[in-house]
């Protein structure tokens, strides 16, 4: 077990030495696992988050319709996801919230990604893949015509509301673990 995690900490330091490269040359990149992933926590990333222009988002994945099965048949799945970048173009049109905990009606229930359930929503939803294609062509549009706004698209920017709607989520038990998050 232990030369498992050694081994993922590992290629963690690698994408995050990346990403510092990719950032020094000019360029982009993008980086995405689990919401509640302790990875995030690994001084590499922490780095990285720390880099200027970096910018953290949360997806949830049922937002661009990323389905499961379960008992009940099939349904929307949660899946909530960080997001880092430094394109903020990008950010800003992949960042995606479920529209349960944006107060939003009607509600919908989540198939729990557990008991083998999260294999089947390893893909992305093609909503996503499409938000993230756009967001790069954004932003390279922005850089060829020397546009680019200042953007903040973080978590600081969430109103009071939202941000308190996401310190209850972190709460709760995580839906593809069944651990606290």
């Amino acid at each position: 077990m232990q030369q498992r995690y050694d081994e993922g900490v590992g290629h963690m330091q690698f994408v995050a030495d990346l990403y510092e490269y990719q950032a020094s040359e000019g360029r982009y990149f993008l980086h995405e696992h689990p919401w509640a992933a302790t990875s995030w926590h690994l001084q590499c990333m922490q780095k990285v988050l720390g880099m200027p222009g970096v910018v953290e988002i949360r997806v949830d994945q049922c937002a661009y319709g990323q389905m499961s099965r379960d008992e009940r048949g099939v349904g929307l799945a949660l899946k909530p996801t960080r997001f880092a970048t430094n394109a903020p173009l990008l950010a800003r049109i992949l960042e995606k919230r479920c529209s349960n905990h944006m107060g939003q009606l009607p509600l919908h229930r989540h198939v729990h990604l557990m008991c083998g359930r999260a294999s089947a929503a390893a893909i992305y939803p093609p909503a996503m893949c499409e938000a993230i294609v756009e967001g790069i062509l954004n932003q390279k549009t922005a850089d060829k015509t020397g546009k680019t706004p200042v953007a903040e698209v973080s978590l600081c920017n969430l109103s009071r509301a939202d941000y308190e709607r996401m310190r209850e989520d972190t709460e709760r038990t995580h839906e593809e673990t069944g651990a606290n998050r």
